[in-house]
């Protein structure tokens, strides 16, 4: 089984997973990130079946990061549905051929969109904080500034 979260908000993506995982109860659980696949530890894990009965739940966080783990589900994805184990991918972003993909196999697939918010920022914080000398203060504002989207002429 195949199940898909994905999006730009993180913090959905791992909770929805993790109710997900919650619900299937009495597996062992197997963890994967970009770092730790690679391609052939995973696709034996797809084609093993379990001598005693129990199943086991591959989580792979961020695995499409990986090139080649990445064009092997997408060349096999029926291998890793009709699988006993259950895999659960958590990805940031996947294009439309992926998406395609991976949702006629999988029987869980959630997006979940990132909420685009603009930290309203006051420009004359970084006055105030010349005017008391706090380094630390301006040099944080002037961050905040850059990551607010603040030009160099406004700032």
């Amino acid at each position: 089984m195949i199940a898909v979260f994905y999006g730009g908000d993180r913090i959905k993506v791992g909770k929805a997973a993790s109710n997900f995982i919650a619900k299937q109860n009495g597996e062992e659980i197997v963890f994967f990130d970009e770092v730790s696949v690679s391609a052939e530890s995973l696709h034996s894990y797809a084609q093993q079946s379990s001598l005693f009965g129990g199943t086991k739940l591959i989580k792979c966080d961020g695995v499409f990061e990986n090139e080649e783990v990445f064009e092997m589900v997408l060349k096999n994805p029926k291998d890793f549905s009709k699988s006993q184990s259950t895999f659960v991918f958590l990805e940031s972003s996947l294009d439309a051929e992926t998406k395609k993909k991976l949702e006629k196999e999988a029987e869980v697939f959630e997006e979940f969109k990132a909420i685009k918010q603009f930290e309203k920022f006051n420009i004359f914080s970084l006055a105030d904080a010349l005017a008391r000398k706090d380094k630390k203060s301006l040099w944080l504002l002037y961050i905040r500034a850059l990551r607010a989207g603040k030009s160099a002429e406004e700032i």
